[in-house]
């Protein structure tokens, strides 16, 4: 098992591979029924799903800071007076 890091770049790169030329089921199928996926446990796909989902997060969060909060303009409040 790699670890987490080397883990998602032999998956990303596995991906890479498998859709260089679009998506073609058929291939997936007969990956599958040869084993070709066998050396990758339920495990390893976990963490790259947790890994893709976090990147997702980042991506979001950049276009929601992008495109609205950068564009909001927060008045300024009084604060207490003091003296």
């Amino acid at each position: 098992m790699n670890n987490y890091l080397n883990n998602n770049i032999v998956l990303i790169n596995m991906y890479e591979n498998l859709y260089a030329n679009g998506i073609r089921i058929d291939e997936i199928i007969q990956m599958f029924k040869k084993g070709e996926f066998a050396q990758y446990s339920g495990f390893d796909f976990g963490r790259f799903r947790v890994f893709v989902d976090g990147c997702l997060l980042l991506l979001i969060l950049s276009i929601l800071v992008d495109t609205f909060i950068s564009k909001i303009s927060f008045p300024m409040q009084p604060g207490p007076e003091i003296g």
